[in-house]
């Protein structure tokens, strides 16, 4: 019967143990961890991508420079600007899509990043800012969001 007690207890124990691990294992599998300063190096922007990088760089004599970048959590079968809309002087000015002419190398396909450089010249002593449309695709949905960059006087 000594036996039988201690073979009971340890299987107790052990069944204890195990469902305790499973109880904990079973939280929503679906949440999104929280993030420290130590942690990625962009913060999560969507389940598609990470938040995307724009930044608008005078060159001088009226030349601006944008820079666009982002980075997807998986392959996707589009992914980077579908638009470009640039302002003037905190106006709506004139705007860019993927599909035209000189552009096209702002949409990647079948890629986990994007990014690329593109030139602009606007007028001597405007302030200039660039909108983007961030896009993702990966076969079953998408996902579109603005990006905004910094005002720049020329």
């Amino acid at each position: 019967m000594n036996k039988f007690k201690r073979f009971l207890a340890v299987f107790l124990a052990a069944v204890m143990t195990l469902s305790g691990a499973s109880y904990a294992d079973s939280a929503d599998l679906n949440a999104v961890p929280t993030e420290t300063e130590n942690d990625a190096v962009a913060p999560l922007s969507n389940s598609y991508y990470y938040t995307p990088t724009v930044k608008l760089t005078h060159k001088g004599k009226g030349k601006l420079s944008i820079y666009f970048s982002v980075s997807a959590r998986y392959k996707m079968k589009k992914l980077g600007a579908r638009t470009v809309n640039i302002y003037k002087d905190g106006r709506f000015y004139t705007y860019f899509f993927y599909t035209l002419s000189g552009w096209e190398d702002i949409m990647g396909y079948n890629v986990t990043s994007k990014s690329f450089t593109k030139s602009y010249t606007g007028t001597t002593g405007a302030s200039y800012y660039v909108v983007m449309e961030a896009f993702a695709y990966d076969g079953n949905g998408e996902c579109l969001e603005r990006a905004v960059t910094n005002t720049v006087k020329t």
